[in-house]
């Protein structure tokens, strides 16, 4: 009795040491150490500090939250996430991020700068203090105040609580009907940006909108808001030129961003705030009559012809162009009056746009002007009315008039145009031959055999063309069958890439084709596509299809296996990278084989 008692306490006893031993264990597996540095221990005021902050963190998990150092007594200039590493050793996995902060000390004494922090599992992590002697020297001048407007500031301050966000801004936000308003559209985020694709456009029904040029790819600059550090791209430009007056919205964008932080799972949809720009009418004081409400903004016209003598009858252009920013494509030039001895006919119009800052260019009116007369013609001064928003007023730019010397006659002007005019004909148009009879001299034996076979060519063409259509719809109907051999076919098409990549020792096209390979064989089996589906939802999909949980457990993982592989900078030795691949092989034939449901019956 007493020895079984030894014997459990010492069964007991060694369970409790192993667990003890193992739980440090665990816990190391998931630490994470942050470390502080300073490129110097002593400044003067509006100096510039380089500060580093290294963190680690042993284990797939990312860490929850990123506490930046406190910086009294700093302003906090441009933060950049300089590196970010993943190593794979035995699919152990160990990542490490540098970040880099500028700082400017903005008053005397010791200033202290720390400590930053990550939370983990509940736990917090912290890096050293470091104080920092600043002596005398020259303040720097005070910053703007982020988001322009205080309303914008406002704004961005709120969404400035997530680390990822679209913020809309438009300026100025509170106009004239027809008056030009850039709004700009820009992504913040505090982790590097792995892909960007915009959803859904803004809506802007009570708007006549124009694109302004916007960067091909994503540009950041760092940005303090509220005392955290972003980068900010502009993923969008539209000048906006109100239809109507009253509070007229304009509806968020939408779009797909994928962000370091979030590589191992599907890409996030994300929601600008909506635009709200207070509209006023064009004041009735001083409006000229029949005034078009989009002639607004800021324009000078300008008038020439490209000859200034002519004969009466040939045509000459008159060339009418305005320059200016607002509107240009709906600015309306008032018609020309009639003009004594000219005929003037509708004109030609063209734009030619700039859309760098904001909408301007030049409009032309190309018109075709005939005199008819003789003698000295003027044509009037052309004018445009419009409403200056600057300086809320009615304006008028106009043209010089233009002389005219007509020469020639008025009967030359109206020569071939008038009832006495003369149809001569050419010297080399002969005249018709009169009298005579039309006389057919060939004869036509319709019963002969070639009028036959050539009478029945049509019919055996349309037969033979009809037949040879149903043979090829025929052969080219997808079947279940063929879906399945062109499914194969890509999938050992992915599988070469991957074996070829193990010969070059290059895990990301490994990683890549083995990863390809299984979403290939997924998607014929579930007859959708699977590429853009989170884990959850590829886990209810095979489910509701009826496959195996150990098979839907062993694809996901290999998923996630091929994330980490192909974002590690540092990846398995090529033995591994061939067990692996000869794992994947059997996964593919495993889920080729599957017995599911179904589309239909699935639930």
């Amino acid at each position: 009795m007493v020895a079984s008692r030894t014997t459990a306490l010492a069964l007991i006893a060694g369970a409790l040491i192993c667990v003890i031993c193992l739980l440090p264990a665990r816990a190391s597996a998931q630490a994470a150490s942050v470390r502080l540095d300073v490129d110097r221990r002593s400044a003067a005021v509006g100096d510039t500090i380089r500060i580093t902050v290294q963190i680690q963190i042993n284990g797939r998990g990312h860490y929850d939250e990123f506490l930046p150092p406190m910086m009294p007594g700093f302003r906090v200039g441009a933060s950049a996430l300089t590196s970010q590493n993943v190593e794979i050793i035995n699919w152990r996995v160990r990542r490490s991020e540098t970040r880099v902060y500028t700082a400017i000390p903005l008053k005397e004494g010791r200033l202290s700068i720390g400590p930053a922090a990550v939370r983990l599992g509940g736990q917090t992590f912290k890096s050293q203090k470091i104080t920092i002697n600043v002596g005398k020297g020259v303040a720097p001048a005070p910053l703007p105040q982020p988001g322009g407007a205080t309303g914008d500031a406002d704004g961005i301050r709120q969404a400035a609580r997530a680390d990822v966000f679209l913020f809309a801004s438009a300026k100025p936000k509170k106009v004239f009907v027809g008056q030009q308003v850039i709004a700009v559209w820009r992504l913040y985020t505090r982790s590097d940006v792995l892909g960007y694709r915009p959803i859904k456009q803004p809506t802007s029904d009570s708007f006549w909108t124009e694109d302004i040029k916007s960067p091909r790819r994503l540009r950041f600059q760092p940005e303090n808001i509220a005392g955290q550090e972003f980068y900010a791209a502009v993923v969008w430009r539209k000048a906006l030129f109100p239809q109507k007056a009253g509070k007229l919205s304009v509806g968020p964008l939408v779009s797909s961003v994928r962000t370091l932080r979030q590589f191992a799972s599907a890409a996030r949809q994300y929601s600008s705030n909506t635009l709200e720009i207070d509209v006023q009418p064009l004041p009735e004081q001083g409006q000229p009559k029949d005034f078009p409400a989009q002639n607004v903004g800021q324009y000078t016209l300008s008038a020439r012809v490209d000859r200034d003598k002519v004969k009466a009858g040939e045509a000459l252009q008159l060339h009418v162009e305005i320059r200016g920013s607002g509107n240009v494509r709906q600015l309306e030039l008032p018609a020309l009056g009639k003009i004594a001895g000219v005929k003037v006919y509708k004109p030609k119009v063209s734009e030619r746009l700039q859309r760098d800052g904001g909408v301007s260019g030049i409009k032309v009116f190309e018109y075709l002007i005939l005199p008819t007369r003789p003698g000295r013609v003027e044509i009037p001064a052309v004018a445009l009315d419009y409403f200056d928003p600057r300086d809320e007023k009615y304006k008028r730019t106009a043209s010089k008039p233009i002389v005219l010397t007509v020469l020639g006659s008025a009967t030359a002007a109206g020569k071939g145009s008038g009832a006495d005019a003369r149809n001569v004909l050419g010297r080399d148009i002969r005249p018709p031959r009169l009298g005579g009879s039309v006389e057919n001299k060939t004869r036509f034996d319709a019963l002969g055999p070639l009028s036959l076979a050539l009478l029945a060519l049509p019919l055996l063409l349309f037969v033979g063309i009809t037949g040879a259509e149903r043979v090829r719809a025929r052969l080219g109907k997808q079947t279940a069958r063929s879906l399945s051999r062109a499914a194969a076919k890509r999938v050992r098409e992915q599988l070469a890439v991957a074996k070829a990549a193990v010969g070059r020792d290059d895990p990301p096209a490994f990683f890549g084709g083995i990863a390809g390979a299984v979403e290939e064989q997924l998607s014929q089996r579930l007859d959708r596509r699977v590429e853009g589906m989170t884990r959850d939802e590829l886990r209810a999909t095979m489910n509701a299809r009826g496959f195996a949980e150990p098979l839907v457990e062993r694809t996901c993982e290999e998923l996630d296996n091929c994330d980490f592989g192909r974002f590690a900078r540092s990846a398995s030795s090529g033995g591994q990278l061939s067990t692996t691949l000869e794992r994947v092989e059997q996964l593919v034939v495993d889920i080729a084989r599957a017995s599911i449901r179904a589309k239909k019956d699935a639930k």
